[in-house]
């Protein structure tokens, strides 16, 4: 959730905001600077163990037609070893379940 914070400190104050065309900025700025990890959770952020990863990348799949996922795992809370392992950890085992041939 830091990195959310911290993104939600780019964009400008609402007051320095106007017109139609900033709207939308307005609103994801805002969005970044007050979301929890329970609202992002259902729709926005993967965890779990890497059979839970694998399936709910198969739904997406399934569902939307995704096609390429972005993945940011340095959100914060972890230290650099736990980092790395959860990094390798999903390239060995969910990553590979996509792999196209």
């Amino acid at each position: 959730m830091r990195y959310m914070r911290f993104v939600g400190t780019l964009f400008p104050p609402p007051e320095e905001l106007s017109g139609e065309q900033y709207e939308t900025w307005r609103r994801v700025g805002e969005f970044f600077k007050q979301v929890t990890f329970e609202q992002m959770y259902p729709t926005q952020v993967l965890c779990g163990d890497p059979a839970q990863c694998v399936d709910r990348i198969a739904l997406l799949q399934e569902e939307l037609g995704m096609t390429h996922f972005w993945v940011y795992m340095d959100l914060g809370g972890l230290d650099q070893r736990e980092l790395l392992r959860s990094i390798e950890r999903f390239a060995t085992r969910v990553m590979p379940q996509f792999r196209r041939h």
